[in-house]
């Protein structure tokens, strides 16, 4: 009963993080990789440049659950050792970049580049009017970079 009770309070935390309302984007997305790095056995280097306005809480949330679905993606496939999550923003540009070290996307596995982690996450960024590249190589790792211009950025229903 206790574990269970851990569970719940575990999942309604990561659901919608009182840090992500309390203290914002960067704190949040900093904390959620520490966490992910202590109960895990992947290396998470976390960083973050340039000023990064606080914007919209359903903006982001919807950055934050992107990143969360992007480590939760290394974790379950990569079979990696270490990964990079950074933010930053210059010149009305907010960038988001997760790297791995772990085996690829291999081109012709469409299990992985058509599931629903990767598709829910094209979702969420045309719905901030974003634009996401993926590039992976075999053996080599994977690296997602998301970028949003903060003057373009809507939520798009």
């Amino acid at each position: 009963m206790e574990d269970a009770s851990k569970d719940l309070r575990t999942t309604a935390h990561n659901l919608l993080p009182d840090l992500l309302l309390q203290e914002g984007l960067v704190v949040a997305m900093a904390t959620f990789c520490e966490k992910m790095e202590k109960s895990t056995h992947l290396h998470i280097d976390f960083l973050s440049y340039g000023e990064i306005p606080a914007l919209d809480p359903a903006v982001e949330l919807l950055i934050y659950r992107m990143v969360q679905e992007l480590v939760q993606n290394i974790l379950k496939h990569a079979s990696a050792t270490q990964a990079l999550v950074q933010l930053s923003c210059e010149n009305n540009l907010l960038n988001v970049t997760v790297e791995d070290n772990g085996r690829g996307i291999s081109e012709h596995d469409d299990k992985h580049t058509t599931g629903t982690g990767l598709t829910g996450i094209q979702a969420r960024v045309q719905a901030l009017n974003g634009h996401m590249d993926l590039k992976s190589i075999k053996n080599k790792g994977t690296a997602v970079y998301l970028e949003f211009d903060l003057h373009n950025m809507t939520i798009i229903n």
